[in-house]
């Protein structure tokens, strides 16, 4: 039977109807982080009295670039931008009387929110998962980092906010889902971009365990990471500065208003002197707070600082190797295909080495039906969410298999860490005897070793050497700095 209200911790909520189950739109995990809670980790929401209807999107978190007059159409209207943005959705299919489901805990990028238009979670409702999305705090409200700030902070974290946030969402689903007839033993999380960076962490994040069982890494790299992480004394130095250079002190920071923060604090960002190590150049990214984040995701990673018993899939796609460029000294030569595909392989084979739980490895080297191009960053999410309809695009019976294939093996890996589906190509994790990836390409879906030749072990090599952040040249692009395209 559908469910159209739930008891949470906080009171009640009643969600909208759609084919098959319930959506509700914009349930308050945490309480606003405006006013003195500004730069805070997350408190708990306020109870209410009676019933909240849950039938309208939440606002956005303000992020990087500064949105101001600003707006983005999703499935369902306008979004709109706000601090007041700690919420998320639940999708939740018709179920038996105290059927326990498991539940899928998204995580978006960078330029991504809760509500975006690739997101609906019908696709896993009707394959007998349930859907959370979170809005967290991104930007300057996310990553501005002092040693005042970390000062009043318990664990003395500071820099690290939306990363508080994802956390204390994941405890409100341990202590809540129930209601929506979802199982707290069985949560993946679930991320793209930043959010896969995020997931990764996660892994390797001791405050997080026991919260989440599976977890899934969509174009987040691997034991190499994208994105530059300060220490906490050096995001600490740098904000201050920031200020100084404003004119600005910490009472200032917690008085004006968002824009005006946004506004000063950009112009002002473009004087200070920032390692040229990510695609995105801004102080603004996660840094060391010394208790979520205690150094490069990746470098956890390879290390085996994770928790052991979550089952891991991770992938990338075609045109995923610019991210390397910006890194490494004289580029990535004509070894593009190479790197795009080598993230994940050399996560999967880090585990093998280290004995860990294999880690079951994708990659989507397909052209897009409109034009030709291969697939870019973010493309495969309509494929993921079932949600190709929403785009104007000339799609074929082929992409239709693609994503209903690819929500069966998300959707299976969620129910019992293991993706294969009955009707689907076979999907094996990646071992030492079979170092397999599942591999979608523009004519068929196979499980195959795409590692086992000299140009791909260079690059797995490589960033096995390097785990982190890469610094040293590729002795593959020695001579050939740029390389054709392919």
């Amino acid at each position: 039977m559908s469910m159209m209200k739930a008891q949470t911790k906080n009171g009640t909520v009643t969600g909208v109807a759609y084919d098959g189950g319930t959506v509700f739109r914009g349930i308050p995990y945490a309480a606003p982080p405006v006013g003195k809670l500004r730069f805070a980790a997350p408190k708990p929401a306020k109870s209410w009295e009676g019933e909240r209807s849950c039938d309208s999107w939440p606002a956005d978190a303000w992020r990087h670039p500064f949105p101001h007059n600003h707006s983005k159409s999703s499935a369902d209207g306008e979004h709109t931008y706000s601090e007041d943005c700690l919420y998320l959705n639940i999708w939740t299919p018709a179920r038996q009387a105290g059927e326990k489901l498991p539940v899928m805990f998204w995580l978006y990028g960078g330029g991504g929110s809760s509500h975006d238009t690739h997101i609906d979670g019908a696709g896993f409702t009707k394959r007998g998962c349930i859907l959370v999305s979170i809005n967290y705090r991104m930007g300057i409200f996310d990553f501005f980092g002092l040693k005042e700030l970390a000062d009043q902070d318990s664990y003395g974290s500071t820099g690290a906010y939306g990363i508080q946030d994802i956390v204390f969402a994941l405890q409100w689903v341990r202590d809540n889902i129930e209601a929506f007839g979802g199982d707290p033993g069985n949560v993946t999380v679930f991320g793209h971009s930043a959010g896969a960076m995020f997931t990764k962490l996660l892994i390797g994040c001791k405050p997080a365990r026991g919260l989440f069982q599976h977890a899934i890494s969509l174009s987040g790299g691997g034991t190499w990471d994208i994105d530059y992480i300060h220490t906490k004394e050096s995001k600490c130095r740098l904000c201050q500065e920031l200020l100084d250079r404003a004119g600005w002190t910490l009472e200032d920071m917690m008085s004006r208003n968002s824009a005006e923060i946004y506004e000063v604090l950009q112009r002002e960002e473009k004087n200070l002197d920032l390692p040229h190590k990510s695609m995105f150049n801004t102080l603004f990214l996660p840094s060391m707070d010394d208790w979520l984040i205690k150094d490069y995701y990746g470098k956890i990673l390879y290390d085996g600082d994770v928790d052991e018993t979550v089952d891991v899939m991770c992938g990338m796609l075609i045109e995923e190797w610019h991210n390397f460029p910006c890194q490494i000294p004289g580029g990535i030569g004509d070894y593009k295909r190479e790197f795009a595909m080598a993230s994940v392989i050399a996560w999967g084979r880090r585990y093998v080495e280290r004995g860990i739980k294999p880690v079951y490895t994708y990659f989507f080297e397909r052209r897009m039906p409109e034009d030709g191009h291969w697939m870019r960053h973010g493309e495969e999410l309509p494929y993921v969410f079932g949600t190709m309809n929403r785009y104007d695009k000339p799609w074929t019976d082929y992409d239709y298999l693609m994503s209903e294939t690819t929500m069966d093996y998300w959707t299976s890996f969620a129910k019992t860490g293991n993706p294969n589906t009955p009707g689907r190509p076979e999907w094996n994790p990646y071992t030492v005897q079979q170092p397999v990836t599942m591999h979608f390409r523009d004519e068929d879906i196979i499980c195959e070793d795409i590692s086992g030749y000299e140009k791909m072990d260079e690059v797995v090599s490589y960033l096995l050497a390097h785990p982190g952040m890469l610094d040293d040249p590729f002795p593959g692009a020695v001579g050939d700095c740029e390389g054709p395209a392919f």
